[in-house]
């Protein structure tokens, strides 16, 4: 059962070719070994059976500590241009800036190092605005700037019917 909320960003003209790299096509195991040829055993295991997508949070106080908080089974929402465009399932992570500059770059130096991978990746089209009035306690003109976590306390509905939501769309 997801504990948490995550709304990754993906606006910016970097985010939208990585989300298209690394979320809309799916990866597998052999494909991600093929750049990474040591993973650790325990993320085999939990990425082994099934596609997944590969995201980032750039090098930063604020981003280690989002990462540190996700846990197997979070939500994630990609919010791109006033819509969440795909959700999924956080399976996995690891801090590895050399994988992440292989699958992205570099900005300014730095790169998307404190990785997660996301499972049960679905395209949707929801106006954030909608999503927000119906399951968050912030503003409906609020717009995420950077990963925003969202505290326990900002949501106002049983997960189960936002997975439900999510789903039906």
């Amino acid at each position: 059962m997801p504990h948490k909320i995550l709304i990754a960003p993906a606006s910016g003209e970097k985010a939208v070719q990585h989300l298209k790299n690394t979320v809309e096509k799916l990866w597998t195991i052999e494909e991600l070994r093929k750049i990474r040829p040591d993973l650790p055993d325990e993320l085999v295991k939990k990425l082994k059976q099934q596609q997944f997508a590969i995201w980032g949070i750039m090098y930063g106080k604020r981003a280690e500590k989002t990462w540190n908080a996700l846990e197997k089974g979070d939500i994630v929402l990609f919010y791109s241009k006033g819509k969440i465009i795909y959700w999924g399932f956080i399976i996995g992570k690891m801090h590895d800036e050399e994988l992440a500059e292989k699958l992205w770059g570099r900005s300014n130096g730095r790169t998307w190092e404190y990785i997660f991978f996301i499972g049960n990746v679905k395209r949707i089209n929801i106006p954030f605005s909608e999503f927000v009035k119906r399951f968050l306690d912030y503003s409906e003109r609020f717009i995420p700037v950077g990963h925003t976590l969202v505290k326990k306390e900002k949501i106002k509905a049983e997960f189960d019917n936002i997975i439900k939501f999510l789903k039906e769309r």
